[in-house]
C-alpha cells in the first residue's frame, strides 16, 4: 500500500476532488467482503480482531453506561455493512441502520444481509432528523473525506447521545493527509492530530469517553473513539 504525503494541505486540498469517487469502484465492494468476510468468520469462531473488539467494547461501554434496553444504530461508511455482526457480538439488543454513498456496497450488501435497512447517501449531507439515533457509528470512512469536519458535524448531528468513530488514524503529530491505494483504487487519507479532533466533538457539544488503540504504528494509531453528547 503506497502513501503520498501532502505537505501543503491548503494549498492542494480543492484539487483532491478528483479522489472523491475512489470507493465507488464497483470492484470493492466484492474485494472488502473477501477479507471482510474471513475476519467475521475468526470472530465467530473466537479468534476477534482487535479492531473488531474495540468495537464490542464500545458497544459495551454505551450500553451498561445507558441502560437501554434496545439502541438504535447508524453506521455511516458502512461499506458490505459487516459490522452489524460485529455489533451483535455485544450482549445489547440495537436496531441496525447502514448508509453509504456507494450504490455498489448497498447492492453487495443486499446480497450478504438482505434484511438490512440500507441508504445511498454523503456522509457530509446525511438524510436524518437531528437526534434521530442513540448511537451513531462512523464506520472508518471520515479518513477518506476531503471535508472531515463537515462528515464529524453531521455524525454528531444525527446522534442523539453518543458517537462511535471507528479505527480511525490519530497522529503523533499534527493532522496529516496522504493519497494512497486502497483496492487498486487512489483515495485520501487523513491521519488527525489528537487535539484537533477532539476540538472537532467538542464544537458539536461531544466530549470523548474512551479511546481505545487497535493497531500501533510508529508514528500513528489506530483508534476508535467513543463520544458522548454533553447535557
Amino acid at each position: 500500500m503506497s502513501y503520498q504525503e501532502i505537505t501543503e494541505i491548503d494549498k492542494y486540498l480543492g484539487s483532491l476532488v478528483k479522489y472523491d469517487g475512489g470507493w465507488l469502484d464497483p470492484s470493492i465492494p466484492n474485494q472488502q467482503w473477501e477479507l471482510a468476510k474471513r475476519e467475521v468468520e475468526d470472530m465467530k469462531s473466537g479468534k476477534i480482531h482487535a479492531s473488531f473488539a474495540a468495537l464490542i467494547d464500545s458497544i459495551n461501554f454505551i450500553g451498561r453506561t445507558t441502560g437501554r434496553d434496545i439502541m438504535q444504530v447508524l453506521e455511516v461508511g458502512a461499506g458490505c455493512a459487516y459490522n452489524n455482526e460485529v455489533i451483535r457480538m455485544a450482549p445489547h439488543a440495537t436496531v441496525y441502520h447502514a448508509c453509504d454513498y456507494s450504490p455498489t456496497f448497498k447492492a453487495k450488501a443486499a446480497e450478504v444481509y438482505p434484511s438490512i435497512q440500507y441508504d445511498v447517501c454523503d456522509a457530509t449531507e446525511l438524510p436524518y432528523q437531528d437526534g434521530q439515533f442513540d448511537v451513531v457509528l462512523s464506520g472508518s470512512c471520515i479518513e477518506h473525506i476531503r471535508d472531515w469536519k463537515k462528515a464529524v458535524d453531521e455524525a454528531l448531528r444525527v446522534s442523539g447521545r453518543w458517537a462511535i468513530f471507528y479505527k480511525i488514524p490519530i497522529s503523533y503529530d499534527r493532522t496529516r493527509l496522504f493519497v494512497k491505494d486502497v483496492y487498486n483504487s487512489a483515495c485520501i487519507e487523513w491521519w488527525y492530530n489528537y487535539g484537533e479532533f477532539a476540538l472537532s466533538l467538542r464544537r458539536c457539544g461531544f466530549e470523548q469517553r474512551l479511546i481505545i488503540p487497535s493497531v500501533v504504528c510508529e508514528d500513528h494509531d489506530w483508534c476508535t473513539i467513543v463520544c458522548e453528547k454533553i447535557k
